[in-house]
């Protein structure tokens, strides 16, 4: 709002709007322009003058707001960066494997399937594992769905039980075989990955199949692909050594 030269004889009173300008503030600033209008009015006094410092003040307040909340946007932004800078330097006997000459990736109307492998050997490493994948990748956290499933030999040693005496060196292995799934909302599909790695009888492994749903729902065809994608890139990864062969 502007009172150009000669206001108010020979010139009215200029009001400048910009489409990037949030439409509240404006409703905000009009709505104060009218207020102090119907004041100034009532007490039969001019209004031109107390209209532009009633809109001004709204308006700097709005702008202050808006600032405010970009600086506010800006630190969280760089603290989410470098969460992810730590993960990615974290964790180093973990590494991901996907998308390998584009095995282990599918387009279904608008709907993405895509899988990713690692190497676990312990519960441990697979909570490590999930939260380097997930947590350390903007676009996998946008995904519908993030399904899993692992298997994994854990290997206790102990001594062996004797009456006699034991050599220390003497030691017996227990092999537990581990193994669970989460269907991330997608009902079945974990079940379903549990069951390829049971079928294929793989070990030390954990899939992760992530959907970005396209809007078109594809029925049972869903379980296909996730299926198909992580069954693609276990043979490829074992095929181009990425996965020890147990």
């Amino acid at each position: 709002m502007q009172m150009k030269l000669g206001y108010p004889e020979t010139t009215g009173v200029e009001i400048t709007t910009f489409r990037a300008i949030r439409k509240k503030s404006i409703e905000l600033a009009v709505q104060a322009v009218k207020d102090a209008s119907l004041e100034c009015l009532a007490n039969g006094e001019e209004s031109a003058l107390s209209c532009c410092i009633a809109a001004q003040q709204v308006w700097d307040e709005c702008m202050q707001d808006e600032a405010d909340k970009l600086v506010w946007e800006e630190e969280r932004l760089k603290e989410e960066e470098h969460v992810r800078l730590d993960l990615a330097t974290q964790d180093d006997d973990i590494k991901w494997i996907s998308d390998v000459e584009g095995c282990g990736i599918v387009h279904d109307r608008k709907s993405t399937f895509q899988a990713f492998v690692c190497s676990v050997k312990d519960e441990d490493m697979v909570r490590r594992a999930l939260r380097k994948l997930i947590d350390g990748n903007n676009k996998i956290q946008r995904a519908t769905h993030n399904m899993y499933a692992y298997r994994f030999t854990e290997i206790l040693t102990n001594k062996q039980q004797s009456k006699g005496d034991v050599d220390d060196s003497d030691k017996a292995k227990t092999h537990i075989l581990k193994h669970d799934n989460d269907d991330d909302g997608e009902d079945g599909a974990g079940r379903r990955l549990a069951q390829l790695l049971a079928t294929r009888e793989d070990d030390g492994v954990l899939v992760v199949v992530s959907r970005w749903f396209g809007g078109i729902h594809l029925g049972p065809k869903r379980f296909a692909h996730i299926t198909n994608v992580a069954r693609e890139l276990l043979v490829k990864c074992y095929e181009d050594g990425f996965l020890p062969r147990s």
